[in-house]
């Protein structure tokens, strides 16, 4: 399904409202010229990337920055073989409860360009299995634009193999881009309730090419199993 302005000429509202009749195979919107569109709504439908190779699930793009606004993606379920959700130019959205699959990166779900005021809710989730005290990368946000400003929070649950320890975990994280630099400007305290043994930076996170990254770490020749959750905002 593709949608411009062209095809829509002065609309002010397109939704894509619980459909029913199998998976969209790559949802895109998109403005042209001076078009914009004021409020795009996804909710609850099963959408799959357009092939094997490349497909992106979501594709909202403003012709201009800022032509595409109020933008909400709620309980989607999102197959793809490349990026889940590429946005660009979009001000304002707000993504609750994705679910993910078959992502060719599965930590890297997003791609945010030129973007402002976006919220994720409950925006990604994963499990794992740690067995050593090496920092294992889960979530990738992708690149930042200049100007950015990101806030992160990891929530994790953490259980020992043979459950003689749990913890429930949260940390959050602040990254901006400047210019040609991208940095971790802020890393909250880990708030560890459980008394695990976990290490202080069993969640952390680092820059990587304009990327903010988040791991987890576990104990060495220690099983522990992981359920990690993210929100964030982007300003």
């Amino acid at each position: 399904m593709a949608v411009s302005a062209d095809d829509i000429k002065g609309a002010k509202l397109i939704e894509a409202l619980n459909v029913h009749h199998g998976a969209i195979n790559g949802l895109k919107y998109g403005t042209q010229g001076a078009n914009t569109l004021d409020r795009v709504l996804i909710l609850g439908d099963h959408i799959e990337g357009k092939d094997n190779t490349g497909g992106i699930a979501i594709e909202i793009t403003a012709a201009t920055v800022g032509a595409i606004t109020r933008v909400r993606i709620t309980n989607a379920i999102i197959k793809s073989f490349s990026r889940g959700m590429e946005l660009t130019g979009v001000y304002g959205a707000v993504i609750t409860a994705p679910s993910f699959s078959d992502l060719a990166t599965p930590t890297r779900p997003y791609f945010l360009t030129s973007c402002k005021n976006i919220r994720g809710r409950d925006a990604f989730n994963a499990t794992l299995v740690t067995t050593d005290a090496t920092a294992t990368l889960v979530f990738d946000m992708g690149d930042l634009a200049d100007g950015n400003l990101l806030k992160v929070t990891m929530h994790a649950l953490a259980a020992k193999s043979d459950m003689s320890a749990v913890g429930s975990l949260r940390r959050d994280f602040t990254f901006k881009r400047n210019g040609a630099t991208t940095s971790l400007v802020a890393s909250g305290t880990l708030v560890n309730d459980g008394g695990s043994g976990l290490p202080a930076d069993a969640l952390s996170a680092a820059v990587s090419a304009h990327r903010a990254q988040f791991n987890v770490k576990g104990i060495a020749a220690e099983t522990w199993n992981w359920t990690v959750n993210f929100d964030f905002e982007l300003q």
